[in-house]
């Protein structure tokens, strides 16, 4: 019989140990991401699609890093504020 909720007898039963560690991490163990393969034809066209549609030009490469530019403007922002005394 189970005890009652609320009882002083509630303790989860010990868990059974059925997974033993038998591998060891060394550096020649070391997980390796998987090797790169080639992007299909049909996926290079849909990513160069999806670029003209953003508004990217078909006989340029993509231009800087656009968020990059814009975090670090704010930052230059606020830091500009915060020594003027604004805040």
């Amino acid at each position: 019989m189970a005890p009652a909720w609320g009882s002083a007898d509630t303790r989860a039963a010990p868990l059974s140990r059925t997974h033993t560690h038998t591998h060891t991490h060394s550096p020649t163990h070391a997980h390796q991401p998987p090797p790169r393969t080639e992007m299909s034809d049909a996926y290079k066209a849909k990513l160069r699609k999806e670029y003209l549609s953003l508004g990217g030009s078909p006989n340029t490469a993509m231009g800087g890093n656009y968020f990059l530019y814009i975090i670090i403007l704010v930052a230059v922002l606020a830091v500009i504020t915060k020594l003027s005394g604004a805040i």
